[in-house]
């Protein structure tokens, strides 16, 4: 059964491999071609496979020899997939007339779209840190735009304000410490936790006396552990009799606000001074969130979804804006392979199904 598996991966992968040839040739054969190609209203990648897998059927030599492993031929598999679809997806940037791509999922403060809340969640953290608040607490939804709303706290600082962001919940005491010194790129002496809390100390008074801040933002909060937790609790410990030496901003999903209401944590609870919680967007922030992403992406010829698209792209994604991206960039898609010059519910509705697994 195992040879079986591994056989089919390894055709899939070769009908892939030879399906990125056939986008990349056909890519580079003109505009008129590349239409042509959807009168059957197939999608590019479909068409691909489509003839790659009857390239296989004429030309056994074509599937190669067996990999190793049916892992390392799903792998590259996926590989390949990946890399047709990068193909298309340029080519219907290219077809909206769009510099980038206006959805992508990472944290790209260029395409942070101020909502009102977005704005007071901003403006929350970045007094907290300018006011040597401690402890700044922000919290929301999986997806509501929090570490975007991070990187362009980062991105605005001041040079006098100098940062640590750790994006990996999962680390030890010892392991938190040496990410934290590794960032404001202070040399690691000693192995024990009491050498590097006193190297980070020495920078923190330096840069008292420098006249600087220091700020500390943790991203995924939620999931550190109770003996890491208490860790960043004696952190602000480090402190004159009149300012706090480390700013930390604890930002995760709603879970961390549950966790910090726990007794166990009641000292740290206490100590957090500055806390906001993102809402999801409006439908009418939706429609202004999705038209700024595209007008940061080069899209200058008005409405590009329909309101009726927009709607039902608001009703499934809840105003969460990482489901908004995830819906618009696939209908995008959909969009180009229909030839469409207006994103309607179908082709949000097709998004949607594949985004569910349905397709």
């Amino acid at each position: 059964m195992a040879s079986v598996n591994n056989s089919h991966a390894v055709n899939r992968l070769q009908r892939n491999k030879i399906a990125c040839l056939i986008l990349k040739k056909l890519y580079h054969t003109g505009p008129r071609i590349r239409k042509t190609i959807f009168l059957a209203k197939r999608s590019f990648l479909d068409f691909a496979l489509c003839l790659s897998h009857h390239f296989c059927n004429f030309w056994p030599a074509c599937a190669g020899s067996p990999s190793r492993s049916a892992l390392a031929s799903r792998r590259r598999l996926e590989r390949s997939r990946r890399q047709a679809t990068g193909i298309i997806k340029i080519m219907y940037l290219e077809y909206y007339g769009l510099k980038e791509a206006p959805f992508n999922l990472t944290p790209d403060p260029k395409f942070l779209f101020f909502t009102h809340n977005h704005r007071e969640a901003f403006d929350h953290v970045v007094y907290g840190i300018n006011s040597r608040k401690g402890f700044v607490e922000l919290t929301g939804e999986v997806g509501s735009g929090k570490t975007t709303i991070c990187r362009a706290i980062l991105a605005g600082l001041t040079p006098s304000v100098k940062t640590s962001l750790v994006l990996n919940p999962f680390l030890t005491e010892n392991q938190l410490l040496r990410s934290i010194l590794n960032d404001f790129g202070l040399k690691i002496k000693g192995r024990d936790r009491l050498s590097h809390i006193e190297t980070l100390n020495s920078f923190l008074l330096e840069n008292l006396q420098s006249g600087n801040n220091v700020a500390l933002i943790i991203d995924e909060a939620q999931n550190l552990s109770p003996a890491v937790l208490e860790q960043v609790r004696l952190l602000s410990n480090l402190e004159t009799d009149q300012h706090k030496l480390l700013q930390i901003v604890l930002c995760g999903q709603p879970e961390l606000r549950q966790r910090l209401a726990s007794p166990d944590l009641r000292q740290l609870r206490q100590r957090i001074s500055v806390r906001y919680h993102l809402l999801p967007l409006s439908e009418p922030e939706t429609i202004q969130y999705i038209e700024y992403r595209l007008k940061m992406a080069g899209w200058q010829d008005g409405q590009l979804f329909a309101a009726s698209a927009v709607r039902r792209i608001h009703n499934y994604a809840r105003g969460i804006p990482r489901l908004i991206n995830s819906v618009c960039d696939i209908a995008l898609l959909a969009g180009y392979v229909a030839s469409a010059e207006v994103i309607d519910v179908d082709c949000v509705n097709k998004a949607i199904r594949q985004l569910e697994g349905q397709s």
